[in-house]
C-alpha cells in the first residue's frame, strides 16, 4: 500500500535516531567526565551510596589529619616533660648535696637559690607550653578553689612562730551542698624563713590527710601565699594564727606589750653608748595608778640575753618584763599597760651618727621623713587660644569667698578674692597675696594636665609646715570652692573639651580587704544586692567612707567592740580593746566582695578531644596533664636545712615518678594516634575503591559503547534519509 500523508518509515528512523543522540551524548559525557554518574538521574541508588560514602572518606582523611595534630600535641608536651625531668635530676643532685654537713649556711643559702630558680622554671614550662596557642598542661585540677593571698613575702623573710600562734584552720566543701569539713594543723614553734615556714606548713598539711583531701599550701614565684582546694568547690574560711601569710588578720598583742624591731638573729653583739642607753616610760595599772620608770644601760658590747638580763635587773619590783621575742626583745605586763615612751632608744635620726638600740633598728629603718599637707584641685582651665571664654577664673561677688583651717588653726578663715578675672598663674600670686596677709602658712601654685593634645590649668595649695599638724583645711561649701577646683564640662567651639578629674578635688574613692576593689569610685560605687552579698546589710552608694559609716554603725548598734577603717587602701576591722584578741572567721554573701581575693574553676576537664572520622564517637582523648610544683608537690620546699632537703629528695623522687607517668601516657596516646593513622588510610583506601566502582565510568567498555553509538548514529542518518526518498515512485505514476 502506498500513502503519501504519514512517511512512517521516516518516523521511525527519526525517533531512533533521537535515542541514539541522546545515548551518543551521555556516552560522551561519561568519557569527558570520568563518572558513570554525573547526576541523579544517572543512577539515583547508586548516587546516594556514592555520597554517603564520600562524607565517610572526607571525615577520615580529615580525621588522619587531626590524629597528626594530636601527635604534634603529644610530642610537644613529651619534649617539654624531658626537661622537666633534666630539671628534677638537677634538683636531686642539690638535695642530695644540701644533705652533707660539709656545708657551711652561706653554701646552703647558694644551693636553696638554685633550687628555687629550678622551681620557678618548672611552673614557667607548665605555664607556657603551648599548641596552637592553648596551654597543654593545666596549673590546677579541673575543679578548684584557691583562697589567694595578698601580702607579697621575700622567700627569705624571717618569721618568729610561737607556741599558741602557730596554727592555721582551714574549712572547705567538695560540693557546695555538702558539710563543711574543717582542716586544723600546726607547726613547730620556732623561727624560719617565709620558705621553711611554707615546707612547715606544707608537711603538716601532709600529716593531718591534706593532701589526700587535695587541700594544698602555695608558696608563689611573685611571693605570694595561697590554699588550694584542687578537686573542690569551696573554701570557706582561711583562719588561725598563720592566716597572716595570707591576709592581714592579726592577733592583739599583749596588755602593754613593746616588741623591738632590732634584729639579734645573727648572734651579733649590740654596742651600747650614750646615744642609745637610756629608756623611760608610764605604768598604768587597770586601777588607774601610774608609776614612772627610768633606767640607764651601761656602755658596753651586749648580746641579746645580757640585755634581758639587765632591763630585768632593773626592772625588777615592776610587773614589766623583758623577753626574747622573735629576733628581738619584748618588754611587757601582764598587769598594767606601758605606754609613754621616751628616751634615747627611741631617737630616729640625732642628725650625726644613727645608731640601733636594745628596741630599735634605726640603721635597718633609716630617719623619718615629716612630709606637707597639700590639696591638688581639678585642672578647670583651657590654654587653647581659641577659647578664650575659658582660659580665666572668672570671680565675682558670688563666687569670691575660700574659707580655710590649716595646720591646725583654731578657728576657720574666711578669704575675699579680688572680683577680676585670673590667669591660674594670676590666682597663684593673688591667694598667696592674700596667705601673707593672714599669716598663713600656706602656698598656691599653678598646676597643669595634657588631654588630648590640650594642657589644662589648675591650682595646688600646699601647707609650709610639715607632719601630723600639716595641713590645708579648705572648706568645701566656700563659694570659691567649685569655681577654682572642681572640673567642668564645655563645648568649645563645637568639640566638647573634658579633663579627666574627680567631681571633687582629691577624692579618692577606692578601698579594698584582699580582693581589688580599685575600680570604684563615685559613680562605680561597692554594688551591695538584697538576698546576695547583703549579708552586712549596708547601703553603699558613693565609696570608702560610706562602707566603713555602715560597718561602725552596725558595731554600735549591736554592741560589738570592734572598729571599721581603711589602712592602705583596705578595709581594716579590729578590736577595739587592748588585749589578746582574735577575729578567727568572716564569713557572709558579703564577705568575697569585701575582703577576700578568691576564685576557682567547677567543671570536669575531659582532657584533648581528636576525632578520628565522621562518626562521631570515633574520637580519641588525650589527658590535661597537670604539671605545676604545687600540684607536683614541690612549690613550699626548700633545702636550706637537712631537715628540709631530705623531704625535698622524697618528694622530688616523687615527681619523677608523676613525670614519668606523664610522659608514658604522652607516648601511649602518640602511638594510639598512629595505629588511628594507619586504620583511617586503610579504610579511606578502600571506602575510595568502592565508592569508584558505583561513581567512576569503565573507560574501555564506554569506548565500545561510544563506537557502537557511531555507528547507529551513521546508520539511523542513511535509513531516515532513504524514508524520506521513499515515496518518490509515486511521482512517476502520476506521469
Amino acid at each position: 500500500m502506498l500513502i503519501v500523508s504519514h512517511n512512517l518509515p521516516s518516523m521511525n528512523a527519526q525517533r531512533q535516531l533521537g535515542i541514539n543522540t541522546k545515548n551518543r551524548a551521555k556516552a560522551t559525557e561519561k568519557l569527558s567526565s570520568g563518572f558513570d554518574i554525573n547526576r541523579a538521574a544517572d543512577n539515583a541508588a547508586g548516587l546516594a551510596i556514592s555520597e554517603k560514602m564520600r562524607r565517610l572518606i572526607r571525615g577520615l582523611e580529615q580525621g588522619t589529619r587531626n590524629a597528626e595534630d594530636g601527635i604534634s600535641w603529644t610530642q610537644i608536651g613529651d619534649g617539654a616533660l624531658n626537661e622537666a625531668h633534666d630539671i628534677l635530676h638537677r634538683m636531686t643532685e642539690l638535695s642530695v648535696q644540701a644533705l652533707n654537713e660539709t656545708n657551711s649556711e652561706s653554701d646552703r643559702m647558694m644551693l636553696q637559690q638554685e633550687f628555687e630558680s629550678l622551681q620557678t622554671e618548672l611552673d614557667r614550662i607548665s605555664d607556657t607550653t603551648v599548641f596552637n596557642e592553648l596551654n597543654i598542661f593545666h596549673e590546677h585540677e579541673a575543679t578548684y578553689y584557691q583562697c589567694e593571698g595578698d601580702i607579697k613575702w621575700e622567700p627569705w623573710q624571717m618569721h618568729t612562730v610561737t607556741d599558741g600562734a602557730n596554727d592555721l584552720v582551714i574549712k572547705y566543701r567538695e560540693r557546695e551542698k555538702d558539710a563543711i569539713k574543717t582542716m586544723s594543723i600546726t607547726v613547730p614553734a620556732g623561727t624560719y624563713s617565709t620558705q621553711e615556714l611554707a615546707d612547715e606548713i606544707d608537711t603538716a598539711l601532709e600529716k593531718a590527710g591534706g593532701y589526700n583531701e587535695g587541700i594544698l599550701f602555695e608558696f608563689t614565684d611573685e611571693g605570694y601565699c595561697n590554699v588550694n582546694y584542687e578537686g573542690g568547690q569551696i573554701i570557706d574560711s582561711v583562719s588561725g594564727s598563720l592566716s597572716y601569710l595570707l591576709y592581714d588578720m592579726y592577733k592583739g598583742g599583749s596588755v602593754g606589750a613593746l616588741i623591738g624591731t632590732t634584729d639579734f638573729s645573727s648572734g651579733d653583739w649590740l654596742e651600747i653608748t650614750s646615744e642609745n642607753n637610756t629608756l623611760a616610760f608610764t605604768i598604768e595599772d587597770f586601777d588607774g595608778n601610774t608609776s614612772e620608770v627610768s633606767l640607764t644601760i651601761p656602755n658596753g658590747r651586749y648580746y641579746r640575753e645580757d640585755l634581758i638580763d639587765i632591763l630585768n635587773e632593773k626592772l625588777e619590783n615592776t610587773s614589766v618584763k623583758a623577753t626574747a621575742y622573735g629576733v628581738g626583745i619584748k618588754l611587757a605586763s601582764d598587769e598594767a599597760i606601758v605606754t609613754k615612751f621616751k628616751g634615747n632608744m627611741f631617737k630616729i635620726d640625732t642628725g650625726r651618727n644613727v645608731y640601733s638600740s636594745v628596741f630599735y633598728d634605726n640603721v635597718s629603718y633609716g630617719s623619718a621623713t615629716l612630709t606637707s599637707g597639700t590639696f591638688t584641685g581639678a585642672c578647670v582651665l583651657t590654654t587653647k587660644t581659641e577659647d578664650v571664654e575659658h582660659q580665666e577664673y572668672d570671680i565675682t561677688s558670688a563666687n569670691n569667698k575660700l574659707i580655710l583651717q590649716p595646720n591646725g588653726a583654731d578657728a576657720p578663715i574666711t578669704l575675699t578674692i579680688p572680683e577680676n578675672r585670673y590667669t591660674a598663674t594670676a590666682m597663684a600670686s593673688q591667694l598667696n597675696i592674700l596667705f601673707a596677709a593672714e599669716s598663713l602658712e600656706l602656698k598656691a601654685t599653678r598646676i597643669s594636665q595634657t588631654v588630648s593634645g590640650v594642657t589644662y590649668e589648675g591650682i595646688q595649695i600646699t601647707s609650709a609646715t610639715t607632719g601630723l599638724d600639716s595641713k590645708v583645711g579648705i572648706d568645701t561649701t566656700s563659694s570659691a570652692y567649685n569655681t577654682l577646683f572642681v572640673t567642668r564640662e564645655y563645648n568649645s567651639y563645637g568639640t566638647k573639651a573634658s579633663v579627666t578629674n574627680e567631681d571633687t578635688a582629691d577624692r579618692e574613692a577606692t578601698f579594698t580587704g584582699s580582693k581589688d576593689l580599685s575600680g570604684l569610685s563615685a559613680t562605680t560605687p561597692l554594688v551591695v544586692t538584697a538576698g546576695s552579698n547583703d549579708q552586712f546589710t549596708l547601703s553603699v552608694t558613693t565609696g570608702t567612707d560610706e562602707l566603713v559609716d555602715e560597718f561602725n554603725k552596725k558595731f554600735d548598734d549591736g554592741g560589738v567592740p570592734l572598729a571599721a577603717s581603711i589602712e592602705d587602701g583596705k578595709v581594716k576591722i579590729s578590736h577595739r580593746k587592748l588585749g589578746d584578741h582574735e577575729i578567727q572567721e568572716i564569713s557572709g554573701t558579703g564577705r568575697d566582695d569585701i575582703f577576700f581575693r578568691e576564685h576557682g574553676e567547677d567543671g570536669k576537664d575531659d582532657g584533648v578531644r581528636i576525632q578520628l572520622s565522621a562518626e562521631k564517637e570515633d574520637y580519641v582523648t588525650i589527658a590535661r596533664q597537670e604539671v605545676s610544683t604545687t600540684l607536683l608537690g614541690l612549690n613550699t620546699i626548700c633545702i636550706s636545712d637537712i631537715k628540709y632537703a631530705t623531704k625535698a629528695l622524697d618528694r622530688v623522687s616523687e615527681a619523677v615518678s608523676k613525670i614519668s607517668s606523664i610522659r608514658s601516657d604522652f607516648g601511649s596516646s602518640q602511638n594510639k594516634l598512629e595505629h588511628a593513622i594507619n586504620s583511617n588510610r586503610n579504610k579511606s583506601e578502600n571506602t575510595t575503591a568502592a565508592e569508584s566502582r558505583i561513581r567512576d565510568t569503565d573507560m574501555a567498555e564506554m569506548m565500545m559503547e561510544q563506537a557502537k553509538l557511531n555507528i547507529l548514529q551513521q546508520a539511523g542518518e542513511a535509513m531516515l534519509a532513504q524514508a524520506n526518498t521513499a515515496n518518490d515512485g509515486i511521482l512517476a505514476l502520476l506521469q
